[in-house]
């Protein structure tokens, strides 16, 4: 789809703008570009619309104008039905007359009204004189999972899982026989078989490989299999990660390799002289080495500090560490700003915060998130009105298609916009990481960026959409449901039962999910999401589990 939307046939607004007292009107870079102006006069014509444009046809007018500055007559705003206040949409058209290359911009009263639907979405009605952006906001989450559990009651799986999981010696079919309830009779022995395999595989020092991300995530898989915290393989892995360098700018969090606190280090010192130094990279090594952590990894968008970090911290809080020095310094550092390795590469050095925030903070947090969610991703109303294709920074809303099932005849013409998708892969392995922890002020912001991702579940039927996301996993879908399965909450649960249909439909014919590579990964991500809803789903959807 062509972003300005001439070349996909759906008229995007290029500008909104509020006139002056005296009607007059900005008009930006990027819609004097689709014009084609060149400074030169500009015409006004009705043709059932008031169009712009820098060819004069038969009836059209000329503009004053000075600069990049247009006057509209008060002809034209009465026309339009405007009073001083409102604001105007610019709207993208085609060739006009015998000129196909020459553009013209229809010029529109536009408002704002919001009304609550089945399911955040943005439509702009369209008539000869106005558009009307309808928000339609999520329903309050306590009636919706009320909703989407009678929307289940006649839900299936296809294929029951139990047999594909029988007998599998492998960790993640144990974790899903466990989680499901169906334990085949030698479980507790495969456990001690699957945790003396990792313990064979430990270094003399303490740690898997000598990498941090692996060291962790033995760590946590020992914890899984029921391995006591003060066993000496588990308390050799702890003192190795515990005593990995830390960087003065990052404050007790784990790198990737030791080596890249040293870097980072040298190249805060070269941006403090004004060079052009950048820390965060994304290179193949650092990539494979982090993706060792998860079947489900494709490509960690933070492999130098965040996505290292979590699973460290992970592992410390799992095994009883949280309240280790080095710990909680660790925790204090990601409470200084947003989880995303672009914010954290610099560390302090660039950071506006300069101390954790309050729980109160943390707390206002959350219930700025929980709005957003409700408006399915879109943090500050007020700001559609600026949501044009010449806004610079945030949020940019496109229409995506034209909604004739939305129309009825006589009625305005009818355009959905495309809603937020974007997810940060640094925010969700640190939330999910997070899952655990017992400080307040972290369970705060966790609780709140669980409704910011839930907030994002704006694909087709109810996914997760976007084109990060399909880049940081193998599949979006289950690399979503890695953090929402970790918590019994509402905006975890609201996620997963919007994911059902996509759960059924994507089923393996064996009961598994997954492609290859990490297909037993994915069944138990899928198995203990299910739990964490079992009382909103029919006993025979789930073969009674």
């Amino acid at each position: 789809m062509a972003r300005t939307g001439m070349g996909s046939g759906v008229p995007q607004i290029g500008s909104i703008v509020k006139p002056t007292r005296a009607g007059v009107v900005n008009l930006k870079k990027r819609l004097r570009e689709h014009m084609g102006d060149d400074g030169g006069p500009l015409t006004l014509s009705h043709d059932g619309e008031w169009a712009l444009s820098t060819t004069p046809g038969e009836g059209a007018a000329p503009v004053e104008r000075r600069g990049n500055r247009i006057t509209l007559s008060d002809e034209v705003l009465a026309a339009l039905g405007w009073a001083e206040g409102d604001l105007l949409a610019l709207v993208q058209r085609a060739g006009m007359g015998a000129d196909e290359r020459a553009r013209s911009v229809a010029i529109k009263r536009f408002v704002v009204i919001a009304c609550e639907g089945a399911a955040a979405a943005l439509v702009d009605r369209e008539d000869d004189v106005s558009v009307t952006r309808s928000f339609i906001t999520h329903p309050e989450p306590e009636a919706w999972l009320g909703m989407l559990r009678e929307g289940a009651a006649d839900r299936r799986l296809r294929h029951d899982p139990r047999a594909t999981l029988a007998e599998r010696p492998t960790l993640d079919a144990w974790r899903s026989r466990r989680v499901a309830g169906w334990p085949d009779p030698d479980d507790d022995a495969l456990a001690q078989r699957l945790a003396a395999e990792r313990i064979d595989a430990q270094e003399a020092d303490g740690s898997w490989a000598d990498e941090v991300v692996l060291t962790a995530r033995h760590l946590l898989e020992l914890h899984d299999l029921g391995v006591a915290p003060h066993d000496p393989s588990i308390e050799r892995g702890v003192a190795w990660l515990l005593a990995r360098p830390a960087s003065p700018w990052n404050p007790g969090m784990f790198f990737g390799a030791d080596s890249l606190v040293a870097r980072q280090i040298e190249v805060v010192a070269a941006r403090e002289r004004g060079e052009r130094a950048r820390f965060r990279e994304r290179r193949a090594l650092e990539m494979r080495i982090t993706r060792a952590g998860d079947e489900l990894f494709a490509q960690p968008c933070g492999p130098r500090i965040m996505w290292p970090n979590a699973f460290a911290v992970e592992a410390l809080i799992a095994t009883g560490h949280e309240t280790h020095p080095r710990v909680r310094t660790a925790l204090n550092t990601l409470g200084r700003g947003e989880w995303c390795e672009c914010g954290y590469q610099h560390g302090a050095s660039e950071w506006r915060r300069p101390e954790p925030p309050s729980l109160a903070v943390a707390e206002a947090f959350e219930r700025a998130c929980i709005e957003g969610f409700r408006y399915g991703g879109i943090r500050d109303l007020d700001d559609l009105a600026t949501m044009d294709l010449c806004k610079t920074t945030g949020e940019r809303l496109y229409r995506v298609s034209s909604d004739a099932h939305l129309e009825t005849p006589g009625t305005p013409r009818a355009y959905r916009l495309e809603m937020p998708l974007h997810l940060q892969g640094c925010e969700m392995l640190t939330t999910r990481a997070l899952a655990n922890v017992t400080d307040e002020r972290l369970r705060a912001l966790c609780r709140a960026y669980l409704w910011r991702f839930a907030a994002a579940q704006n694909g087709p039927g109810g996914t997760f959409g976007g084109s990060s996301l399909r880049h940081y996993f193998h599949d979006g879908q289950l690399g979503v449901l890695s953090v929402f399965c970790r918590y019994d909450h509402p905006a975890a649960r609201l996620a997963i039962m919007r994911l059902l249909p996509w759960i059924v439909d994507r089923q393996n014919p064996d009961g598994s999910w997954g492609a290859d590579g990490f297909v037993e990964r994915g069944t138990s991500v899928v198995l203990q999401s299910l739990s964490r809803v079992r009382d909103l789903l029919p006993d025979a959807f789930l073969l009674g589990m």
